[in-house]
């Protein structure tokens, strides 16, 4: 059961990478909202040269059962978290103390791994990586996605340029997108003492990027100058570390070029502020900025779908993939397109909070955060049965014998085959849990026998939705909607089944086709010798 996983969560990649901190913190908060009995049991992981990072997520503690500490200096982590559920653990004997770690980097040397590709940044971007930055990170990678088993990315433009650039990898991907869930302290404070604090005038737009070159502060300036020549100045806040390791330059580089653009007086640069700080200007500010010339998903834009901010995104698939609520999307690389559709939303938009939209994020968050939850933790199940093939085993038994009684008969019984389908979706509900939603891809003969069969199956699956390329208008099955296979459709499936025995490989083919890597495929006949049977 997935109450009795322990899983470890490493604390990632020191305290420069701010999306890695946030992404533990998204992690712990979304699993917290599952009842006790449905959410697997979260050890913090933390080492030498981690504990700046995890002191930034030291107030998501009561998130896990505890903290275990790898290396040789854990007085710097005492101090930070105390001694309460405080352990020292050997790497050797991790396996002991977690059944599987994620994020499991190979460069941690954490054993039971289950690896998270954020991006193929160094990839797609070359020029924003050093030579030995691009190394490291093709090493790391080809590692990851060189062995069969799950590998975690954030979103489905990830996906397809890792099938893109590894495509002979068996490596099984796993679309998890994160979410951020706000905290009921985000809405005790003003937002306007913050403001006043920082020195910032009433109305702002923000953008909370740290200043690294891919994430184009350049064109976003040059956006806010030709706001002014053009009679609307905006001011403008940035948030976010000032440093780049890769281009220690680059920050003095973007206050020469304010300077020479005249916009120094508009352009308030603040850099990395208390999370807490960050949150309430956020709420304070007209609109959020995301100029990005590349993400793997990206934290500030659910931070600000959180909120319920309207936000100015560039055109990357990705923030396409993400679909605020309220974005407005330009060329990334045009600050003229930039700064008319800035412009278009100053009549529009006013100094936060606005406590409609908030009320009505929060509630949306909260649901996106239940289905990040309940995807990772399919995740999980599936990773560990890999891990334990022997566990695996002995829980097959009874399914096994019905496969060798299948196999054995020349005519199958339609009797028998029901039998077996229920085995198959009874494992299926026990690793997935009695919330995952389910798609039928087909909406014929075979679906209506397997919904029959289901009738009598404790728990019941779940069917959302019936996907059917021949759908015409509001059609349903038995009470289910049926719709056409588009991404739109399976917004909150987790797992889409070809229904028919006979054309199960050629329905696999068309919902790769037409929904990609979004959804895991499960195929219910994959261990029967191919159909027809009676039904």
């Amino acid at each position: 059961m997935i109450a009795r996983l322990r899983v470890g969560v490493p604390v990632l990649y020191g305290g420069t990478w701010m999306a890695g901190v946030s992404y533990v913190e998204h992690l712990a908060r979304a699993v917290a909202v599952l009842p006790e009995d449905e959410r697997p049991q979260l050890f913090l992981i933390i080492a030498d040269g981690t504990p700046e990072s995890a002191e930034r997520v030291r107030h998501m503690v009561p998130c896990f059962k505890g903290i275990l500490f790898i290396g040789q200096n854990p007085d710097q982590a005492v101090r930070v978290f105390g001694t309460r559920g405080f352990e020292y653990v050997h790497v050797d004997d991790l396996t002991e103390r977690v059944d599987c770690v994620f994020p499991g980097y190979p460069e941690l040397g954490l054993p039971n791994g289950i690896p998270w590709i954020p991006d193929l940044q160094h990839k797609l971007v070359p020029e924003f990586c050093s030579d030995e930055d691009r190394a490291k990170r093709d090493r790391e990678f080809a590692e990851m996605v060189g062995h069969a088993g799950p590998v975690v990315v954030s979103s489905r433009a990830s996906a397809r340029d890792i099938r893109q650039f590894y495509p002979d990898s068996p490596a099984d991907l796993r679309v998890l997108p994160f979410h951020a869930l706000p905290s009921p302290t985000w809405y005790e404070q003003d937002p306007a003492d913050v403001q006043r604090r920082y020195g910032l005038p009433d109305a702002f737009a923000i953008c909370c990027n740290q200043f690294w070159a891919h994430k184009n502060h350049r064109r976003l300036f040059e956006a806010v100058a030709i706001l002014r020549a053009r009679g609307t100045p905006l001011p403008l806040v940035c948030t976010g570390l000032t440093h780049d390791y890769r281009n220690p330059g680059f920050y003095g580089e973007m206050e020469k070029r304010i300077a020479e653009l005249g916009v120094a007086d508009l352009v308030h640069v603040l850099g990395f502020l208390p999370r807490a700080d960050q949150i309430q200007l956020l709420r304070r500010a007209l609109f959020v900025v995301q100029p990005s010339l590349f993400e793997g998903w990206n934290t500030g834009v659910e931070d600000g779908r959180a909120l319920g901010k309207t936000m100015v995104l560039s055109d990357l698939d990705v923030h396409r993939e993400q679909a605020p609520r309220y974005g407005v999307f330009f060329d990334r690389n045009s600050p003229e397109e930039l700064a008319t559709k800035m412009a278009g939303l100053l009549p529009k938009t006013k100094p936060g909070p606005d406590r409609r939209r908030e009320r009505r994020a929060a509630a949306e968050a909260q649901h996106l955060a239940e289905r990040y939850a309940r995807r990772f933790c399919l995740i999980l199940m599936e990773a560990r049965a890999g891990m334990n093939r022997a566990a695996e085993s002995r829980r097959a038994v009874p399914e096994r014998r019905l496969q060798e009684r299948i196999a054995g008969l020349e005519a199958m019984s339609a009797e028998l085959l029901k039998a077996y389908v229920r085995s198959r979706f009874r494992r299926l509900i026990e690793q997935a849990g009695p919330q995952t939603r389910l798609a039928l891809f087909g909406n014929g003969r075979h679906t209506a026998w397997l919904l029959e069969t289901l009738d009598s199956l404790s728990p019941r699956p779940t069917i959302a939705v019936i996907l059917d390329e021949r759908a015409a208008g509001a059609e349903s099955t038995r009470g289910i909607p049926v719709c056409t296979p588009q991404p739109d459709a399976i917004r909150d499936i987790d797992i889409v089944i070809p229904s028919s025995d006979v054309y199960e490989s050629l329905f696999v083919d068309r919902i790769r086709e037409r929904l990609g890597d979004a959804v895991r495929v499960w195929r219910l006949y994959d261990d029967l010798r191919p159909g027809p049977y009676p039904k």
